[in-house]
């Protein structure tokens, strides 16, 4: 005799332990591509930020370090700048000093482009000579254009109020200035100059423009600190804070 022997399928328990463990591998798995998405962003997001941050310094560094820059042995530099004052009239600044900033806190000058709240600007003055090094390499702005050879030049940076960019202004006097944005995203930008109150080629003190101005110190500037606090393309990242602080080779 054939016995009939029953189909035998999952209970309704088991098959609901079973979803819930896929439910639960499910979500383990999720959980764990939306850390690494997230991380991966991390990652992007700060590089991001250091690499801007290098270009910005380097920059700033290369165009500080050749603030009154003038290679005539004959002629005394503030001499020059200050018998040739009249071609600075339309610039951002007017006096014959070879570098000069300006804080947050005092009036804008007439030609003094408007930057973000809160920030400072740094402007300086150096004359080309028809060569680097006698090589025949073309001296640059901080844009990246050809300077003549032979040509005083006023170069300055701020951050745009407009959209934050950390901005290069180039002008040849007489001429139409050039401003480009070297970087965007930049949150603050705040200046310290160090000031050589002894006359001995050091600095003595570190300090804002505005005490420079109120001292006459701009010709005893030796160096500047430079304090950039950049963001992230990307939203939730926190704003970063670089600090350099640039010798003025030329003004030693």
């Amino acid at each position: 005799m054939i016995r009939a022997h029953k189909a035998k399928g999952f209970s309704l328990v088991e098959l609901m332990i079973s979803l819930a463990l896929g439910l639960f591998l499910s979500l383990a798995v999720i959980q764990t591509y939306l850390a690494t998405v997230k991380s991966d962003k991390i990652i992007m997001g700060n590089t991001e930020v250091q690499e801007n941050a290098r270009f910005a310094i380097q920059v700033l560094e290369k165009a500080l370090q050749q603030a009154g820059y003038f290679s005539n042995l004959n002629e005394n530099r503030a001499e020059y700048f200050q018998e040739n004052a009249t071609q600075w009239a339309n610039t951002v600044f007017t006096s014959p000093h070879a570098v000069q900033g300006f804080d947050e806190t005092e009036t804008p000058l007439t030609n003094q482009p408007n930057s973000a709240s809160g920030t400072d600007q740094v402007f300086i003055r150096l004359v080309s000579d028809a060569a680097v090094l006698g090589i025949g390499a073309a001296w640059r702005d901080c844009n990246g254009a050809v300077i003549p050879p032979d040509t005083a030049i006023q170069m300055g940076f701020y951050i745009s109020a407009t959209d934050g960019s950390l901005m290069c202004r180039s002008e040849i006097p007489g001429a139409t200035p050039d401003s480009q944005p070297l970087i965007s995203n930049v949150s603050d930008f705040q200046l310290s100059y160090g000031v050589d109150s002894t006359q001995d080629g050091s600095v003595n003190r570190y300090t804002d423009a505005q005490n420079v101005s109120a001292a006459s110190d701009w010709d005893n500037i030796r160096a500047i600190k430079v304090s950039l606090k950049l963001a992230a393309s990307m939203p939730g990242l926190e704003p970063k804070l670089f600090e350099k602080t640039i010798a003025l080779r030329n003004m030693l």
